[in-house]
């Protein structure tokens, strides 16, 4: 599936976050976007060179970052990219789940936990209803006490008082890092390997 690779990624984030607070500084930009300072510095500076964004320096060593109406244009392209690689990379992984939930069905799976109340365990859980399995209860630690698509979220700690056929890994995307964290935390809870389902990368 094509996507927007990093670099674009992070530019978009960067234009938005500029559009949205010219005084924000570089340590605060460095900690939204989740890289180091020094990368940070390096990107802006490539977006000032671009033309995309302009600097005002102001008394106390601090800067004002402003969008140029290049820079505008590039954020209104890079927006529409990300807005038809997230509808494709939704899509994809929506149908991914429902051809899934139809294999389970047809190996005489009936019920299932949801594992995760992300945008993610909401697409999966569409595609449960699409299907003839059942969910019988949502698990999320984060969410324990909240409302889940009409489910009272319960703690992983619960799937032993649970009957089930299988745990369905919905948050985890095809994130194959974050799918073994959840494993790993699913067989703390006696839940067998076989039993866990979640997508491949």
């Amino acid at each position: 599936m094509n996507g927007m690779d990093d670099e674009a990624r992070r530019t978009l984030h960067i234009l938005d976050e500029v559009s949205k607070n010219h005084r924000i500084s570089q340590r605060v930009l460095s900690e939204r976007l989740g890289v180091a300072l020094g990368l940070t510095n390096l990107y802006l500076k490539r977006l000032i060179k671009k033309g995309f964004i302009k600097v005002k320096g102001i008394p106390g060593k601090r800067y004002l970052y402003y969008l140029t109406p290049t820079g505008f244009a590039e954020k209104s392209s890079l927006s529409i990219q990300y807005m038809q690689f997230s509808w494709n990379f939704f899509q994809d992984i929506r149908a991914r789940w429902r051809e899934q939930f139809q294999r389970l069905s047809g190996l005489g799976v009936t019920q299932v936990v949801l594992c995760g109340t992300n945008e993610l365990a909401e697409l999966a859980y569409l595609s449960l209803r699409e299907s003839d399995l059942q969910v019988v209860a949502v698990v999320d630690n984060e969410r324990a006490g909240s409302n889940f698509c009409g489910y009272t979220v319960e703690p992983v700690t619960a799937l032993p008082g649970l009957h089930f056929d299988r745990v369905i890994l919905a948050a985890a995307g095809v994130d194959p890092e974050a799918q073994a964290k959840l494993r790993d935390l699913m067989s703390t809870q006696g839940v067998p390997d076989s039993n866990v389902i979640g997508l491949t990368a």
